[in-house]
């Protein structure tokens, strides 16, 4: 090959090279619907989630059990940030525990109790966020009568 041919070739190809487009990781998806267990709606929840910068989401879990006759209903929104990772992450989460727990009366004696409460709660742990969601993580609510720590499990999808 005479050398211009040679240098034209060469050319071509680390312009090819350098040109080339370089996988980038796809878009954070915004929206996650998932269901809990153990998490931040005590035995199960169902919760959603924005994603509103690629490290800062809100959300909030709502739940509610019935179990011989009483009743409790819970909700916590949260403001979540993940400093580290892209689909898989670390993250934590933060925001206000509400409860509210009837107890009906058996008898027409007693006209039975209601109470509600508000708490807090911390989690950290690991986050998947592709088109499944799913988190792993160990949490602590706060409220009147102390710390308690919990793990818990979110697994749904995202939009």
């Amino acid at each position: 090959m005479p050398r211009s041919t040679t240098q034209l070739v060469v050319g071509a190809l680390l312009a090819l090279l350098t040109t080339s487009a370089v996988a980038e990781p796809a878009p954070l998806r915004r929206h996650s619907i998932y269901v809990e267990a153990f998490g931040k709606g005590g035995v199960w929840g169902l919760g959603y989630d924005l994603r509103i910068t690629e490290r800062m989401a809100v959300g909030i879990v709502a739940s509610y059990l019935g179990l011989d006759g009483q009743r409790m209903m819970s909700a916590t929104p949260y403001f979540s940030y993940a400093p580290i990772g892209h689909h898989d992450r670390w993250f934590i989460d933060a925001g206000p525990h509400f409860v509210d727990l009837v107890t009906p009366s058996p008898v027409p004696e007693w006209a039975g109790t209601r109470e509600a409460g508000v708490g807090a709660e911390v989690s950290t742990g690991y986050e998947h966020r592709g088109r499944v969601f799913f988190r792993v993580y160990a949490m602590g609510i706060i409220g009147g009568s102390g710390v308690s720590p919990w793990l818990g499990t979110s697994l749904g999808w995202t939009l």
